[in-house]
């Protein structure tokens, strides 16, 4: 995305038509910006970043091992945005997904990512490959090149069995809040997050990197 900075002759109060619009925006940038900061590792190569992040305590408790030993498909999911200081959207997005069924019979798990599919003999191990991000490059050089001595962030998402966009347009459309609600985009937005949350999820962000 690009930005552009329009200078304006006097300073204006904005019409209540963009008002709703404008308190959306402060509202991503504060979201955004107020995540809880940990640990996450920046390592750039060929201009780009690449990252080493693990978000195992999204999974580490009783009640998600119950879930996952279940029988029942388990949807993991981590994704990693880029964000330029002060901004409310991410210029660059990376996921990472697992879906994760036990066998009750031979008591192992299935752990797929996309068409591939692996048996994997320990709970620990499903965290381990499903939820720690080794060297994971976000984006590449071009991208990167115009990023060049500003100071960006990194968010982290986890979730388990997060609701995918198109599912959660449909369960808007079917709650009465779809795009042609009359109760207003900020509203929308609210119902959004409670419906079409995930199970669980984990949000953090990196401390400030200076891209160089």
């Amino acid at each position: 995305m690009r930005w552009r900075r329009v200078r304006s002759p006097r300073r204006r109060w904005p019409s209540r038509a963009l008002a709703p619009a404008l308190l959306l925006t402060l509202s991503a940038v504060a979201v955004a910006q107020s995540l809880p900061t940990r640990r996450v590792g920046v390592e750039w190569n060929e201009g780009a970043p690449h990252v080493h992040v693990g978000v195992r305590d999204l999974a580490e408790n009783d009640a998600v091992r119950a879930r996952m030993e279940s029988g029942i498909a388990q949807h993991l999911s981590v994704t990693v945005q880029a964000f330029r200081r002060g901004a409310a959207t991410p210029f660059l997005t990376r996921q990472a997904t697992c879906v994760v069924t036990y066998d009750i019979f031979a008591r192992q798990y299935v752990v797929r990512r996309g068409r591939r599919a692996a048996v994997v003999p320990t709970y620990d191990a499903v965290l381990d490959q499903c939820l720690v991000l080794r060297r994971v490059p976000i984006g590449d050089a071009s991208i990167w090149a115009e990023q060049r001595a500003r100071t960006i962030f990194f968010a982290i998402r986890a979730e388990l069995n997060p609701v995918s966009p198109t599912r959660c347009r449909q369960i808007l459309r079917g709650s009465g809040t779809g795009s042609d609600s009359p109760i207003g985009p900020i509203v929308i937005n609210i119902v959004r997050r409670e419906i079409c949350e995930a199970d669980r999820v984990v949000e953090f962000r990196s401390e400030p990197v200076e891209v160089p």
